[in-house]
Parts: structure tokens; sequence; C-alpha cells
């Protein structure tokens, strides 16, 4: 399910994700597309917060591995899926 997937993503993100780069609080909010083979294409920042996250949500996603696709009757889709993230407090 979708909602697996999500969860999948979050804990990659998170244990890729070097929030020491975060420079200060407050959202970033991404978007991806999930292709019909896995694939992470199309990330694209929607809501910057700083240069320094916005280029390691893309580092990280680069590096994401192969997902299962969603389907729809069977058949693979690509899907886009749009992520915030919120850093309330900076990591030193």
């Amino acid at each position: 399910s979708l909602y697996h997937k999500i969860e999948m993503i979050n804990e990659f993100i998170n244990s890729e994700f070097d929030y020491s780069k975060v420079t200060k609080p407050g959202k970033m909010v991404f978007a991806f597309t999930i292709d019909e083979q896995g694939s992470v294409k199309n990330i694209k920042i929607v809501e910057i917060l700083d240069m320094e996250s916005a280029t390691e949500i893309i580092r990280v996603l680069k590096k994401c591995p192969k997902w299962i696709p969603a389907k729809k009757a069977g058949k693979p889709i690509s899907i886009e899926i749009k992520y915030p993230m919120v850093f309330a407090q900076i990591k030193k």
C-alpha cells in the first residue's frame, strides 16, 4: 500500500539525512515521482527552507533504492509523492 511505502521512505530518509546540515528551524516540502520501475525521479523542492537542507534531501533521494512501484488494476504506475519535513530545533 501507499501508506506502507511512505513509511519505508520515511525510514530511509531518517537514516540517511544529515540533520546537522539544516541551518534553521522550519519546514521544507519536496516532491518526487516513483516511476513504473520503482525509481525515484523528478525531485523538486516545493517549499525551500535553506540551500543546505535542500541539497541534502536531493543527495539522499538520489541514493534511494528501487521501491516497489504502485499498481493500478494490476499494472505498475508512476506516482508523485509530496513530502514535508519539519525541523523543530537544530541538532548540533
